[in-house]
């Protein structure tokens, strides 16, 4: 028996499929990549368990992990630019 995809990258990022999640609560960035690693994990678990299309599941697992990387760069990188901004807002002109 073939699995299906359970739900399309569109379907977790507003941006779409290999898009980082921009402009998240930190909540829901820790949401997101909990549940990119999730989706990797079920699609490996269905590698094992499915022989014939195991490239298929494996591929499809590489592609959660992807997101869940780009997830965690995006959060840092708007981490690191927000607070660059609130730090030059905050220090004292010379």
């Amino acid at each position: 028996m073939r699995l299906r995809r359970l739900m399309a990258p569109a379907q977790i990022g507003a941006q779409g499929r290999d898009a980082p999640f921009s402009e998240v609560p930190r909540g829901v960035a820790v949401k997101n990549i909990r549940d990119c690693r999730a989706m990797g994990s079920l699609f490996r678990q269905f590698a094992a368990f499915d022989p014939v299309h195991s490239s298929e599941h494996l591929i499809e697992a590489q592609r959660w992990e992807h997101l869940a990387e780009a997830e965690i760069i995006s959060h840092f990188q708007e981490c690191n630019t927000t607070g660059a901004a609130i730090a030059l807002a905050v220090s004292p002109a010379h």
